[in-house]
């Protein structure tokens, strides 16, 4: 696989990785009541989308997706935002990458998540104009102040999603995934105009996304560090997770993970039937 979005799925330790999915989401997501929906991407204070641009940066962006997100949960709604070229570099950091815009690895990245954290977008905001940073810039967004800063972000514990049903439980109890795939996949554009996976396919490279939220229609909802939002219905997220190159990381900052009261907009965008594919435009 290259590795043209910067996810580094060649460079993955295979042992870490195996070591953090060994373990099912707990049985007591399974038993929990799920919320009808979860939509980070609507409401008074949406999730942030930022845009990866032309760096490797992905992975990044995915992990400190996913801390938002499980900071919004427990905070019961109130939004946060994280570093995500301070995620990337700390990230390329532990993979061995630090120096130039080689991509980064999703155990790489939960490492950085489990045992330093990811630090707020006020003490490293992404380059602008977008360009990997300089040897100066570097000690810079890494500076023991930010790993300090870092700290309260921090993930405690991960599961293996090995389903579609998983990948709900989880995050309808206050969960987020990690997730690699091939890219991209095959996209339909629905009416309300925004990107459906059709179709698992993918042979750009590896990408690294944040699924954080589902529809009333049953679609995951993806955090894309292209800065859109798009979704995966649940016979392609089961066909992603056949492939030979995926990670599904179920991510938590409590120690003991329990469900937990997932904060819910009020405002809800139109419904769309999974069947209203007619007229859709497919791309690639």
């Amino acid at each position: 696989m290259i590795h043209t979005n910067g996810w580094r799925y060649d460079l993955e330790d295979k042992a870490f990785l195996a070591q953090a999915t060994a373990e099912p989401i707990p049985r007591s997501f399974s038993a929990a009541a799920l919320p009808d929906e979860v939509r980070p991407d609507i409401g008074p204070d949406p999730h942030r989308l930022e845009n990866q641009s032309s760096m490797g940066s992905c992975q990044g962006h995915d992990i400190a997706s996913c801390i938002e997100d499980l900071m919004w949960v427990a905070g019961g709604g109130n939004r946060i935002q994280l570093s995500n070229i301070f995620a990337y570099l700390a990230t390329q950091k532990i993979d061995g990458l630090l120096g130039s815009d080689r991509g980064s690895t999703i155990s790489g990245g939960v490492k950085l998540a489990q045992n330093h954290g990811v630090c707020s977008l006020e003490y490293a905001p992404y380059p602008n104009p977008v360009r990997y940073p300089d040897d100066r810039e570097i000690a810079r967004i890494l500076s023991p102040e930010n790993y300090e800063a870092a700290k309260p972000y921090r993930i405690k514990k991960t599961y293996g999603i090995r389903s579609y049903d998983d990948a709900v439980k989880w995050i309808g109890g206050g969960g987020a995934i990690s997730l690699g795939i091939s890219w991209p996949p095959i996209f339909a554009v629905n009416p309300e105009g925004r990107k459906v996976a059709r179709r698992a396919a993918g042979s750009g490279g590896g990408h690294a996304i944040a699924v954080i939220g589902y529809r009333k229609t049953g679609n995951l909802i993806v955090a894309n560090s292209h800065n859109y939002w798009f979704e995966i219905p649940a016979d392609v997220f089961n066909s992603m997770l056949r492939q030979r190159y995926t990670v599904a990381i179920g991510v938590s900052d409590m120690a003991e993970p329990a469900p937990r009261k997932v904060s819910q907009v009020k405002e809800s965008l139109d419904q769309w039937a999974d069947d209203a594919v007619d007229g859709w435009e497919s791309e690639s």
